[in-house]
């Protein structure tokens, strides 16, 4: 290799290490930020055994007065990235709701609401039920008489507002039975296809055989933040399904 041809190779050797330094400083610029962020999550997420598994678990009973009984009737709110839970306890003789709350400042679980449930009510399951347009929800409480509708507020639990065919306004709450000649069922459907769902609260009463004799169905909408008895709808849905009866 003559003289000239080599030091041709070191320019370009030398050109070669020099293109490719910013490169190398963008990389390891890329990997530190990525190392900050991570270590800024681990200080706002608890531990997790995996990246699918749930937030740990909270013990109710840690956050709530002495001598309180925590009911098995718990829902895990699908909230994302905030976690929750709603569960039913007993404090003083009284029934009440509480919930959970992950907070991230915190880096724990904070209880945020309790509301009481009326005088003699009973929890036996409670249900996230959606409402169809924009991806919310109420939470219903179910007993041994009917069912409550519970929404979320202000990251805390309230009673859904009702205002009847009477035009009284009270907490929502809606009978559910079924006997042999009678029976009270709560549905949600989309009744004047806006896409939303509406409060179905049907009546129907049978005669021998199973044979349906009469059905009224009460359509309640929600709006601004509270479920209206809609008159209209409630005539429509009980016409037609007196014309036309589900088999």
């Amino acid at each position: 290799m003559t003289t000239r041809a080599f030091f041709a190779r070191q320019k370009m050797r030398a050109r070669l290490r020099k293109s490719s330094s910013p490169l190398f400083f963008v990389c390891v610029g890329i990997v530190g930020s990525l190392l900050v962020v991570a270590a800024l999550l681990q200080q706002t997420v608890p531990p997790r055994y995996s990246f699918t598994d749930p937030l740990p678990r909270p013990v109710f009973t840690d956050f709530l007065p002495a001598g309180s009984g925590v009911s098995d009737v718990v829902l895990e709110l699908p909230d994302v990235p905030q976690h929750s839970y709603v569960f039913g306890y007993a404090q003083g003789g009284e029934e009440l709701f509480g919930m959970l709350t992950w907070n991230k400042d915190r880096n724990a679980y904070v209880f945020v609401s309790s509301p009481k449930l009326p005088e003699g009510g009973t929890v036996t399951r409670l249900a996230v039920q959606p409402l169809g347009n924009g991806g919310t929800f109420v939470i219903l409480a179910e007993g041994a008489t009917g069912t409550l509708v519970l929404r979320r507020q202000d990251n805390g639990l309230q009673f859904v507002p009702m205002i009847d065919a009477q035009g009284k306004t009270g907490p929502a709450f809606f009978l559910r039975s079924i006997s042999a000649e009678h029976a009270d069922m709560l549905t949600f459907e989309d009744v004047n296809a806006d896409g939303g769902l509406e409060v179905v609260a049907a009546s129907k009463t049978f005669g021998p055989k199973n044979i349906r004799l009469s059905e009224n169905d009460s359509v309640y909408r929600f709006e601004d933040g509270q479920l209206v008895y809609d008159k209209d709808l409630s005539w429509t849905l009980t016409t037609s399904r007196g014309l036309f009866p589900a088999p």
